[in-house]
């Protein structure tokens, strides 16, 4: 009458019907006691139990018949990856005339297989991503290759076969198709840089030491370039050395752009520190948090640090003069340019010029000023004794 497939919990010992054919499922329906139905002696058993007639066969006084009703039962075990799942059966309100057949029986044993494989594949296709997801995620890959313009490599320590990403096809300027072999890879960086990547490629390969190292390199069209190849070794899960595999990055236009980001850095370190002028940073509630040696010569002080450490007032002569200049940044859209008398850390004072340049925040606050200051002491004295040379020049004409 009906064929089931149940799902059995031997711990709580239940039963649930998870699927069922033929005629309603009113005699053994939605979640049951295990105990009582004959699904439990499939289960403490080897081979496939079935009954064809419970009277006949002595069975009419089985929980499984008074509680159910059942005339007639055959089932097997599903298993799933090893495991039992629950049973593949069939039963009937009225007793078969016939014992069930080898046919029948091989019928449901081999029914009972099936069911468990499709159960077992369908757990396997959900926990695994779908052939969309893998696509996209392949195309994603792709993508994020050709931005960063990094590749990955891999070199299988068993057939010493050797496989590359498509960024890293590009890279070297090849066919997709092209056989990437190991040796053939070393020819393509230049002749100086192959004995270090021998040695690094050696060391990861024998000893497990990973490698990173930036290296020139030609493609196959002659492009000269710079990149960055990096390996680590793989063991298995027995510690066994399986594969040797990596990333190779073109760093070409990163290498220009670190060279010249150094030309420039010198370039400035050397007028910083070679110019008369002092130059310094000041921050707001800081002081003054950068000084180049001359600025520090120019007050006498014996370091940079020492110079900061001040309060800025006391660099004045009139210590009022600071908050004046403060008040005039505040109000200044750029720079400012004054002419201030300074003072030394011996007290002795100068006459200075000194320029601000105002460094604004998001908030239009001030959030530093960037500046000069000039020691105008030897202008200050040639300009004296210009007006005395003046002096006497018009006395002369005057006598």
């Amino acid at each position: 009458d009906q064929g089931l497939l149940t799902r059995i919990k031997p711990g709580p010992g239940t039963l649930e019907v998870v699927e069922h054919s033929g005629a309603p499922a009113t005699t053994l329906s939605g979640t049951q006691d295990l105990s009582k139905t004959f699904c439990r002696r499939v289960i403490a058993g080897g081979e496939v139990f079935g009954v064809h007639d419970v009277e006949a066969e002595g069975e009419s006084r089985d929980p499984a018949c008074e509680t159910h009703g059942m005339q007639c039962y055959i089932g097997e075990k599903v298993l799933v990856d090893g495991e039992l799942y629950g049973t593949a059966c069939f039963m009937g309100a009225s007793p078969r005339a016939a014992p069930f057949s080898e046919a029948e029986i091989a019928l449901v044993r081999l029914l009972a297989r099936c069911i468990g494989q499709k159960i077992d594949q369908n757990r396997a296709e959900e926990a695994s991503p779908s052939r969309a997801v893998l696509q996209a995620d392949r195309a994603l890959l792709r993508r994020v290759e050709q931005v960063a313009g990094v590749g990955g490599w891999k070199i299988d320590l068993t057939t010493q076969d050797m496989s590359w990403t498509n960024e890293v096809y590009r890279i070297h300027e090849v066919p997709f198709d092209h056989p990437p072999d190991v040796e053939e890879g070393i020819q393509f960086y230049l002749p100086e840089a192959r004995p270090r990547l021998r040695d690094a490629l050696r060391q990861c390969r024998e000893e497990g030491i990973p490698y990173d190292l930036e290296l020139p390199f030609e493609t196959a069209k002659g492009t000269r370039r710079w990149v960055r190849t990096r390996g680590e070794r793989v063991v298995d899960e027995n510690g066994t050395p399986v594969a040797v595999v990596g990333t190779l990055q073109d760093v070409t236009e990163w290498r220009e752009m670190r060279e010249r980001f150094r030309e420039q850095r010198d370039l400035l370190l050397s007028i910083n520190e070679n110019v008369s002028e002092g130059i310094y940073r000041f921050r707001p509630g800081e002081g003054v948090v950068y000084a180049n040696q001359a600025l520090v010569d120019m007050f006498g002080y014996e370091t940079a640090d020492a110079l900061k450490a001040l309060d800025p007032e006391a660099m004045y002569a009139d210590a009022g003069r600071h908050s004046e200049l403060w008040q005039v940044a505040e109000q200044t859209a750029h720079q400012d340019t004054r002419e201030v008398e300074l003072q030394r850390k011996d007290g002795s004072t100068f006459p200075g010029r000194v320029t601000g340049t105002v460094v604004r925040d998001e908030g239009g606050g001030i959030a530093y000023i960037d500046g000069v200051i000039t020691d105008l002491t030897e202008r200050k004295e040639q300009q004296r004794e210009l007006r005395l040379l003046q002096q006497v020049v018009e006395q002369i004409d005057e006598g």
